[in-house]
């Protein structure tokens, strides 16, 4: 050993023992925040009955030989979290069904409406136009897509009508749900002759919607 390392050995030795230590905290760290402890119902405000079945679930997930690919009791197991109070869990285990299903129309739904009641609507936008991409034919999305863009995200809503033609391309043989969501954006922008002229084809199709004559009734149309 030379009188160099001889004289630094200790500072050496010092520096080795940091590094491990380190590098085992934040391996530990890492372990920690990517699991979910699906096994315990502490501080979740569930009934009895919500208790059993989430303890249910978890066996069912806990017997998939072990490895909890099963995308119908995780979404069980995150609808539970978030009734329980605990979203932030419901997201983490929604996500993991969507790696298992990208697909999964009706775990995107839900994880839409847990983004949603968190105040996160860039994340719930998201959900929605997976759906979109994903399941074209899907309706009630473009509803609900609609809606998010009127209230929430206002400085959107233009973008929807896009969105609504090519979803009405897809759908054309459902037209009046799109009539009623195109009626409804031009007479929100202000072109109101575009917006009675949607009203009143809806009236062609749904000769009896009263909504619809009273909406043309106020943009003084007949």
């Amino acid at each position: 050993m030379t009188d160099f390392i001889r004289k630094r050995w200790p500072k050496i030795v010092v520096a080795v023992i940091f590094v491990v230590l380190a590098g085992t905290f934040l391996w530990k760290s890492n372990i920690k925040e990517g699991q979910l402890e699906w096994g315990s119902v502490e501080g979740l405000n569930l009934t009895d009955q919500q208790k059993q079945q989430y303890e249910e679930t978890v066996k069912k997930l806990e017997d998939s030989n072990g490895d909890k690919k099963n995308p119908t009791a995780l979404s069980d197991l995150a609808r539970l979290r978030d009734q329980g109070g605990d979203p932030e869990g419901s997201i983490k285990i929604y996500q993991k069904a969507l790696a298992e299903e990208p697909d999964n129309t009706l775990v995107l739904y839900n994880l839409a409406d847990v983004y949603y009641s968190i105040g996160d609507y860039g994340k719930t936008e998201e959900m929605y136009r997976r759906i979109i991409n994903n399941h074209p034919l899907e309706m009630p999305v473009y509803r609900r897509l609609f809606d998010l863009y009127r209230d929430k995200i206002k400085t959107k809503y233009p973008s929807v009508l896009e969105i609504l033609l090519r979803g009405w391309q897809y759908n054309s043989d459902r037209p009046a749900e799109f009539i009623k969501m195109l009626a409804l954006y031009y007479s929100d922008m202000g072109d109101i002759e575009t917006a009675k002229q949607y009203y009143q084809q809806l009236l062609i199709i749904e000769p009896n919607n009263q909504d619809a004559r009273d909406q043309l009734k106020r943009l003084g149309g007949k």
